[in-house]
């Protein structure tokens, strides 16, 4: 089994960790009904598992999805480790220690690693859009930065992106 350019097996591994995956249990001809579908996948890079619902059921028109699938969730609490040869998205680290929302990140930081303290952080997108997990829509911040952006761009208005 040979795993060189133009392979089968290797067009096949591309295919999974690129495009996007249906149901093909619900999957009929129409756009709304290819979109009911659709189940992002997990952001961790390595990971090529399905996401799972955060509100709402998989058969739902318009859940809304986690960014993880149910395995990677359960590991970011310890519940066990990642898979092998899965890379977390999540460092533990805010995205905005370089001020790049406008405002100062209130952590220190340094102060947090030297104590040997871990500090929860939160997966925000950028956009606001709850369902875009695309990875470049996607940061890490600490639960006060993704507030305070929360509340400067309107995303906990309910009017921002109404399912």
């Amino acid at each position: 089994m040979s795993l060189e350019e133009g392979s089968p097996i290797l067009q096949i591994m591309v295919d999974l960790l690129v495009k996007p995956h249906y149901n093909s249990n619900t999957l009929t001809h129409t756009g709304a009904e290819k979109m009911k579908a659709f189940r992002p996948k997990c952001i961790n890079h390595g990971c090529i598992g399905l996401v799972v619902p955060m509100e709402g059921r998989i058969t739902d028109p318009n859940p809304r999805w986690r960014v993880h699938c149910g395995h990677c969730q359960a590991a970011s609490y310890g519940k066990w480790p990642h898979r092998p040869g899965v890379t977390p998205f999540k460092t533990g680290r805010c995205s905005n220690i370089d001020r790049r929302l406008g405002f100062a990140c209130l952590i220190n930081w340094k102060l947090a690693g030297a104590e040997g303290r871990t500090v929860k952080t939160d997966v925000d997108h950028k956009n606001g859009n709850p369902n875009d997990n695309r990875p470049r829509n996607l940061q890490e911040l600490c639960g006060d930065c993704h507030y305070e952006k929360g509340r400067r761009s309107g995303d906990f208005n309910n009017q921002r992106h109404a399912a």
